[in-house]
C-alpha cells in the first residue's frame, strides 16, 4: 500500500444492503455527536484596523500578495511591476520559452493524452492495480493546464524572480507523482543523496 497512490472509493452500498440494526446505530450515533460539533465562527485575533487593511489588500487590483523564495513568507508588490518582471525575466526570453498558439497547445495536449493513455493501457496492469487506478483516475480528472508564476527573491540585491510551474491537477500530475515515488526508491538506495 502506497498512500500517495490511494484513490478514495465512491462506492456506497444500496439502502437494502444495509442491515436495519446498522442504520439505527448510525442514526443514534449521528444524533448523539451532532450537538457536540456545532459550527461556530472563530474570533479574529486581528484588531479592526488590521482586518480592514487586509480586506482592502485582498480587494486591490493594483497590489498583489506573492510568495518569497526560500520560505521567507509573503510580500506585497504592485501588480504591474510583478507582471513586467515575470515577462522581462522569463517569458519574453526566447532562448528558454516559446509562445504557443491555442492550436499548438491543444495539439500538444492531445498528443500527451494519447501517449499517457497508451502507457497506462500497456503497462498499467503490470504496475499493480493501485497504481493503474491512480493513473487512470488522474488522467480522467485532469482539467487544468500547468500554471506559471514566480516567487520573489528578496534576499538578492537587486531582488529577482524564480519561475515556478505548478502541474497540480494537470495532465501529467498523476504520472509525475508515480515517477517521483519510483525515483525516491532509487535515490535512497544510493551511498549518499540529497533530501
Amino acid at each position: 500500500y502506497d498512500p500517495k497512490m490511494y484513490i478514495a472509493s465512491d462506492w456506497e452500498p444500496m439502502p437494502w444492503q444495509v442491515a436495519p440494526e446498522v442504520k439505527r446505530r448510525l442514526r443514534d450515533f449521528d444524533a448523539a455527536i451532532k450537538p457536540i460539533f456545532r459550527k461556530r465562527r472563530g474570533r479574529s485575533n486581528l484588531l479592526p484596523h488590521q482586518l480592514r487593511a487586509l480586506q482592502a489588500l485582498a480587494r486591490s487590483k493594483d497590489l498583489l500578495v506573492v510568495q518569497c523564495d526560500k520560505n521567507l513568507g509573503p510580500a506585497v508588490i504592485e501588480t504591474a511591476t510583478y507582471v513586467r518582471r515575470v515577462l522581462d525575466d522569463h517569458l519574453l526570453d526566447g532562448e528558454t520559452y516559446r509562445r504557443l498558439t491555442k492550436t499548438e497547445a491543444e495539439s500538444y495536449h492531445h498528443t500527451i493524452t494519447t501517449k499517457l493513455t497508451r502507457f497506462i493501457e500497456k503497462y498499467g496492469r503490470d504496475l499493480g492495480t493501485e497504481v493503474w487506478k491512480f493513473l487512470e483516475h488522474h488522467l480522467a480528472e485532469s482539467t487544468a493546464f500547468p500554471v506559471f508564476y514566480a516567487t520573489i527573491k528578496i534576499h538578492k540585491e537587486p531582488w529577482a524572480t524564480r519561475p515556478i510551474v505548478s502541474c497540480s491537477g494537470s495532465l501529467l500530475y498523476g504520472l509525475g507523482i508515480w515517477v517521483d515515488t519510483q525515483l525516491q526508491k532509487v535515490a535512497t538506495e544510493q551511498a549518499a543523496y540529497f533530501k
